[in-house]
């Protein structure tokens, strides 16, 4: 695989607050990689500095491709229905208003809300709400999709059923991926590498070198969360003991 992201030496400081450290980080076309790491360690810093919303960095950073974010939030226009959302500031070299409408329409369907393309965003629920934004992304096609803990506010099946759905979608579409989550057993589940951040840097580099289609309680997956949780200081003690040097995927 060739890559798509390259970056090198990147640092942030806000004030005198470092949040990342000389980060390297390189993911290649087609690849999910995740990050994951406690609260204020760098990782929606990061996912913004790659996504080319934020320019304060120090180091270097090349992005060789089409960049489309869907966050947390869905961050739809209540006043714009479903189908206007998703056609948001899109354009087409020679394509007319309703082509750019069939082209959300299109997204749309491939998300599952074929049948709600005309409600009002507040009809929603939230599990709608996030295939919207995941539709209003695909819909231009990226080259790299940044996801910043898109699933975090869903319930427990509507979460599983979102990863089912963003599998499905990679599969189909190719698109790169970078997965901010605080989910690890999401991470391993969706993820070709896991990605530890501790204190801004990237600690540890994990392989998930699991075929897919991927179930949840697959040994090698669960003693890979394992192993990820240990990283994090919330496995048990075995795990926690780990050595850093260990940071490998498991075939």
């Amino acid at each position: 695989m060739t890559g798509i992201v390259h970056a090198q030496g990147v640092s942030r400081s806000f004030g005198d607050v470092e949040v990342l450290h000389d980060i390297d980080l390189d993911i290649d076309r087609g690849e999910i990689v995740a990050l994951v790491g406690r609260s204020g360690s760098g990782k929606s810093t990061l996912l913004r500095i790659v996504a080319g919303l934020d320019d304060g960095y120090q180091g270097t950073l090349s992005v060789d491709g089409s960049r489309a974010v869907a966050f947390q939030e869905p961050r739809l226009l209540p006043w714009r229905k479903v189908r206007a959302n998703v056609s948001l500031n899109l354009s087409r070299p020679g394509a007319s208003r309703k082509d750019v409408d069939a082209l959300a329409v299109q997204a749309l369907g491939e998300v599952g809300l074929e049948h709600r393309v005309d409600a009002w965003p507040l009809t929603l629920s939230g599990g709608e709400a996030q295939r919207a934004s995941l539709a209003r992304a695909l819909v231009r096609e990226p080259d790299l999709l940044l996801l910043d803990e898109p699933f975090g506010a869903l319930d427990a099946l509507t979460r599983l059923e979102a990863h089912a759905l963003l599998t499905r979608l990679w599969t189909e579409h190719g698109f790169a991926a970078l997965l901010v989550t605080h989910d690890v057993e999401e991470a391993v589940v969706l993820a070709d590498r896991v990605l530890v951040l501790e204190d801004g840097r990237i600690a540890h580099d994990l392989t998930v070198d699991v075929p897919r289609p991927r179930e949840r309680d697959d040994s090698r997956l669960v003693a890979l969360r394992e192993q990820v949780l240990g990283y994090l200081g919330v496995g048990t003690p075995a795990t926690t003991s780990a050595h850093p040097g260990s940071s490998k995927g498991l075939s």
